[in-house]
């Protein structure tokens, strides 16, 4: 690593300060001015104490108290399933200390809650506003409540779960011996374990490809912005590149990331950071904020 340093700083003083060198763009790109309304269904039927996946993110949570880390159990996958689910940090949860009952898993690579968990200790109002003590929900209160759900079980789980889309209730059953199939309805005593509302938020912030240009909704946006955010990847193949690209042992990841016509920034509380306006050639027009 030393030697690479070395190298790293003689081209460095070779090239006059390759650190500040980036690849100056002269191409101009046609691009399409889009916007994008996003479905807010989902709001109403995944909100908590309005906490709601895919809209609160972990600093708007951190606001109402401290936030505890702690371990939380995927009871959708047990300890003999293979892979992790893509959709928020597995195993990983956060706690409010003035709220018991209910945990809080962030989405992987971004600040958006991803999934709420609501366990034994938890008290309170589902989506639909039915008030519940998890410790003393049975299947068949479930089934009263939600007669439209649909039961599954994964053979590496040891849970079963009645659910739809967005919300699970989980409960235990005993495999069968002879793995003949077992039917939850004749188990309508059973107690609910946990409870998990979850969403895939990957859909709102997956960028549209046409024609080499990336089309993405600001992340952090709110749900009633509906501009989208153009731009274009370049690969840089100037020597200061070429020379980070080395000394970071191979990694590509060496882009100029050409900015086109309105840009918007949004902050973790969905507040407007960044309002800019570049031309088909990603040079700064104007800023208004």
């Amino acid at each position: 690593m030393n030697l690479k340093l070395s190298i790293y700083s003689a081209l460095c003083l070779f090239t006059l300060g390759c650190a500040n060198t980036s690849n100056q763009n002269k191409e101009s790109y046609s691009f399409e001015s889009r916007s994008l309304q996003i479905d807010s269904s989902f709001v109403v039927k995944s909100t908590i104490n309005d906490f709601c996946p895919c809209k609160t993110t972990m600093p708007e949570i951190a606001k109402h108290s401290e936030l505890k880390q702690v371990t939380v159990e995927n009871m959708d996958a047990g300890s003999g399933c293979i892979g992790e689910d893509g959709r928020f940090e597995n195993g990983i949860g956060y706690q409010l200390t003035t709220q018991k009952g209910m945990v809080f898993q962030q989405e992987n690579g971004y600040e958006y809650l991803a999934k709420i968990h609501l366990n034994k200790d938890f008290s309170g109002k589902l989506p639909n506003g039915k008030e519940i003590l998890v410790a003393d929900l049975k299947l068949k209160d479930v089934l009263s409540m939600y007669p439209n759900f649909e039961f599954s079980s994964r053979q590496c789980a040891e849970y079963w779960s009645y659910n739809n889309d967005t919300l699970y209730f989980y409960f235990k059953l005993d495999k069968s011996p002879d793995n003949k199939p077992v039917n939850p309805r004749l188990h309508l005593d059973r107690s609910i374990e946990g409870i998990d509302i979850v969403i895939s938020c990957f859909g709102m912030h997956l960028p549209d490809i046409k024609d080499g240009i990336f089309y993405e909704r600001p992340i952090y946006a709110p749900l009633s912005e509906t501009h989208v955010n153009a731009y274009v990847m370049k690969k840089r193949t100037d020597l200061a590149a070429k020379i980070t690209e080395f000394v970071s042992l191979g990694k590509d990841t060496n882009y100029d990331y050409i900015k086109l016509g309105k840009w918007l920034v949004y902050n973790v509380d969905h507040t407007l950071q960044v309002e800019e306006y570049y031309d088909d050639k990603g040079s700064l027009m104007k800023k208004v904020k």
